[in-house]
Formats: structure tokens, C-alpha cells, sequence
């Protein structure tokens, strides 16, 4: 009987033990990031997370004594994990009212925004200026906010697409005109999709500023330590490390 019980409360123990969640057995917490596959930016590669953001939120977690664990998926279920609080953060995310009502946007916005135009190379100089997207068939990508007033402009003919390589490869094909991307992420993809001496960026450009932020699911526990969190990043940003780690690790996907 005396072995029984010892056993029994051998069992409980480790039961207790799986119970607890890693954070508290390491010692430290444990932060759940929704990445997307947006090369340079974030991606997994080999099962490890890289890119720019990758490097910026390793940087941040360290000092907040976090420890960040990532997950990509596509956009779209990154949305809905965030709202459901299964993950906790997602980085350079743009504001908009509809994501304010599950999302935390982490202050100071810490990324730049600047949007160019692909069309095909000798076509670039057929957008000049934002009314000339009204004669183009433009691809974007699906649930992707770019900017306003081009995201609710119904005058523009939009061809939506999962994926940036479809968006690339009908350009190439001639199906479409034109395609708007991010000015750091669209010259990677690019390269990346042996497009680079096809295509050519449009006069027509678009400067966002820093609009770029890290957002906080309402429903993650880290909700109580915002205003840490937003000191840490005020500070990154101010002493220029946030631009100098940005700069460091575009520089090994070019």
C-alpha cells in the first residue's frame, strides 16, 4: 500500500510539473509571435525564424527578458490567432480600425512604410501619378492593407491572389499591369523570383512614413506590461538601434 501511494504521488507530481507552462519552469516568459512568410522582413527558414523583424524582436525580447517563440502561418490565420489570443504579437502591422478592436498597437510606430509599383520593364512610365491606376488591372495581395485611398478606391481594378509569387509571375505573364509592394520586401521578391530584369519600379511612389507597428492581441497576458514593453522600444528607436539592427540585417539578403 506504502509503494502504492508513493507511486500514485509520484504520478501527480510530474502531472503537476506538465501542467505548469514552460515559462514558469525556465524561469522566464514566453512570448508566442505570428510571423507570415514576408522575406526579408520574417520567415522560416530551415525551421528557424530569420529577417529583419525576426532580428528587431529578438533584440527587444532580450531586454524585456522574454523569450520569443515564432510561428508562421498565413496572414489571414495570423489575424484570427491574435483575436482568438493564441499568439501575442505580430510586428509591422499597419493600423486600421477593424484589427484596433482585438489589437494593442505598441507605441511608437518602429518601421517605415514605402510602396512602389512593378510593371513590366519598358511600361513603368504608364504610372506617373495615383490617377493612372485607374488604367491599369493592379494585383494585390489578399487581405493586405497597403494604403489610403487605394485600398477602398473601387475604381481601381484589383486582382486579388494568395501569394506574392502568383502576384510576380502574372506580372511576368502579362495577365496583369502592374503590382504594388513594399519597397524594402518588393526588390527581394523580385530577386527572389528571377524577376529583377523584367520588371521596373514606377515614378509613382508612395511614402508612408513610420507607420509600421508591433501589435499586442488584447487578450495576451503581456497586456500588463505594455508600458514597459513601450519604454523599451521608445528607447531602441531614439538611440537609433532599431535603424541600425534594420540596416545590418537587410544587408545579408541582398
Amino acid at each position: 500500500m506504502q509503494k502504492f501511494k508513493k507511486k500514485l504521488i509520484s504520478k501527480l507530481y510530474v502531472l503537476l510539473l506538465l501542467s505548469i507552462s514552460p515559462s514558469v519552469v525556465s524561469g522566464g516568459e514566453i512570448i508566442n509571435v505570428a510571423i507570415s512568410h514576408f522575406p526579408p522582413v520574417e520567415m522560416m527558414v530551415d525551421g528557424k525564424a530569420e529577417g529583419v523583424n525576426i532580428d528587431l524582436m529578438n533584440a527587444l525580447f532580450a531586454k524585456l527578458k522574454i523569450k520569443p517563440i515564432y510561428k508562421q502561418m498565413p496572414f489571414k490565420r495570423c489575424m484570427l490567432s491574435l483575436s482568438k489570443g493564441k499568439s501575442d504579437i505580430i510586428g509591422s502591422l499597419q493600423y486600421t480600425e477593424e484589427r484596433n478592436k482585438f489589437l494593442y498597437y505598441v507605441k511608437p510606430a518602429y518601421s517605415e512604410y514605402n510602396l512602389i509599383f512593378y510593371l513590366r520593364r519598358g511600361e513603368e512610365k504608364r504610372l506617373a501619378k495615383y490617377e493612372d491606376l485607374y488604367d491599369l488591372n493592379l494585383g494585390v495581395l489578399r487581405g493586405y492593407k497597403n494604403f489610403e485611398p487605394f485600398d477602398s478606391d473601387k475604381k481601381i481594378r484589383k486582382d486579388k491572389v494568395n501569394t506574392w509569387k502568383s502576384n510576380y509571375m502574372k506580372l511576368g505573364a502579362g495577365r496583369i499591369d502592374a503590382i504594388i509592394d513594399d519597397g524594402v520586401e518588393g526588390p527581394y521578391r523580385a530577386h527572389l523570383f528571377g524577376m529583377t530584369d523584367k520588371l521596373a519600379v514606377a515614378p509613382y511612389k508612395v511614402n508612408l512614413g513610420r507607420n509600421g507597428f508591433f501589435a499586442l492581441s488584447k487578450k495576451s497576458k503581456f497586456i500588463e506590461r505594455i508600458d514597459e514593453i513601450e519604454q523599451v522600444l521608445k528607447e531602441m528607436l531614439d538611440s537609433g538601434e532599431i535603424d541600425k539592427i534594420t540596416q545590418k540585417s537587410l544587408e545579408k539578403y541582398k
